[in-house]
């Protein structure tokens, strides 16, 4: 799922430089000036994961204000470098554009993540220009203890102007929010992948194909919960996806959900993300802030810098879904609309491994 993590974080990245502006526009003591003038705001996104192996992932952006135009740029040829509480650094590789990355093996003998440690990025762009986060701890986090489904009823517009009721599967998880060591309950962050699989329909006569094909649902979505505000060792039955059942639980249907641990300052960053994402309008809602960020720039102090790197562990919990829990939902291929001049109405159902992160191969966890 490497691939998948790298546009989890491109995804919620480009969310993120959204997230400036919007966040900039709202601020009424910042003054845009004439038009004409070109603003720049530069957005960091990033975090390591201690596992087998450990891996870095940085997004850097600059977001443009031009003639009220709002162009975002992935910034491409910087130099960024990981440091921890010791002096140790590690500098990370370039790849799709904007996009820094780095595995660190499990034997490496330069660099080693360790919980209770700290760790922090140094950005130094092609133009010299350089910012800087502050040190964030690296915590456990508690093992996941059960992921279950249920069904639910929304209320939803319907093509008549009206409100119908649509079925959905609950997705909750229980955890506990205690690990050894910690000095208080843990605050969790989750991550949704979807993988599931599908027998495609080729329109040239070669023979059909079984994909399993794994998808980062929402990746921009903010799924949180602060384990320091409950009275309690353990955080039950607590929702943290929902989706409509189709076509993808057609042959059979896996949730992985990923869940991980935030220090204190990256889960007031996510808190306020998600309070952003989540505004109406409404006039009894708290005025627009900027969102917290760990990052300045180390050349200019009053520019303002966003975004969030932070050091975490993850902890995966999957679960089996059949098409009879799903309702037996039918299948997408072959396609019920017609070709109407084009070779392949419907891609996936044309060849499944054209889609990213598709596999003929069977994962390691599946079971039937």
């Amino acid at each position: 799922m490497k691939k998948t993590i790298w546009k989890n974080l491109a995804s919620a990245a480009a969310v993120l430089a959204g997230i400036s502006l919007l966040v900039t526009a709202c601020l009424d003591e910042i003054d845009l000036g004439p038009k004409g003038v070109e603003y720049k705001r530069m957005v960091i996104l990033g975090k390591v994961v201690k596992g087998s192996p450990s891996r870095v992932s940085v997004f850097v952006t600059e977001t443009f204000d031009f003639e009220d135009r709002q162009i975002p740029r992935a910034i491409t040829g910087a130099q960024v470098v990981m440091m921890d509480d010791s002096g140790r650094s590690v500098s990370l590789d370039p790849g799709d554009p904007g996009i820094y990355q780095l595995e660190i093996p499990d034997n490496d003998p330069g660099f080693q993540l360790e919980v209770g440690r700290s760790y922090y990025l140094k950005v130094t762009t092609e133009k010299g220009k350089q910012y800087i986060s502050s040190p964030e701890p690296l915590l456990d986090v508690p093992e996941a203890a059960a992921l279950e489904v249920g069904k639910i009823t929304k209320l939803e517009p319907d093509a008549i102007g009206g409100y119908s009721p649509v079925d959905y599967l609950s997705f909750e998880v229980t955890t506990p929010l205690v690990v050894s060591g910690a000095a208080e309950r843990a605050r969790l962050r989750w991550e949704v992948e979807e993988t599931y699989k599908l027998t495609d329909t080729p329109i040239n006569g070669a023979e059909p194909k079984t994909c399993y094909l794994t998808v980062a649902q929402n990746a921009s979505a903010v799924r949180i919960f602060n384990g320091t505000e409950l009275f309690s060792d353990e955080l039950p039955g607590y929702p943290v996806y929902e989706t409509a059942p189709n076509y993808r639980f057609h042959e059979g249907y896996y949730l992985n959900l990923i869940q991980e641990s935030l220090s204190s300052g990256a889960y007031e960053y996510w808190r306020q993300t998600q309070e952003l994402l989540n505004r109406t309008g409404s006039m009894f809602e708290s005025p627009v802030g900027k969102v917290q960020s760990n990052f300045r720039s180390i050349d200019d102090e009053t520019e303002d810098v966003f975004g969030y790197f932070y050091a975490t562990r993850q902890d995966t919990i999957r679960l089996y879904v059949r098409p009879e829990i799903a309702g037996s939902p039918p299948s997408l291929c072959p396609p019920s609309v017609p070709a109407g001049g084009r070779p392949c109405p419907i891609a996936v159902c044309c060849n499944c491994l054209d889609q990213a992160n598709s596999s003929t191969a069977k994962p390691w966890y599946w079971i039937e």
